[in-house]
């Protein structure tokens, strides 16, 4: 598996502690959410055609759902509400 140059080395470990700091932050240019949640939808796109061999399915899950409370948090910060409703978060 190749690493994405878009993720400096010293973060990779750390990546998805970072993910839950900025999720719902208001979304910046150049700030550490945006470049995290660019890898992040390039990567939610590769895992919907062709899904990683996790050794525990809740690894999966548990990254699509931070993507999509990135996308309510997009939403809600853009004032709309109703489109952050609509988010699927539902993954019980």
């Amino acid at each position: 598996m190749s690493i994405n140059p878009l993720l400096p080395k010293k973060n990779i470990r750390r990546c998805h502690f970072v993910e839950l700091q900025h999720a719902s932050r208001k979304s910046e240019e150049d700030s550490p959410r945006t470049r995290i949640q660019a890898i992040a939808l390039i990567l939610a796109e590769r895992y919907q055609v062709q899904q990683p061999e996790f050794g525990n399915r809740l690894v999966l899950t548990t990254f699509f759902l931070l993507v999509d409370l990135m996308t309510f948090f997009d939403e809600f910060h853009a004032r709309r509400t109703e489109n952050a409703l609509t988010v699927n978060t539902n993954y019980g």
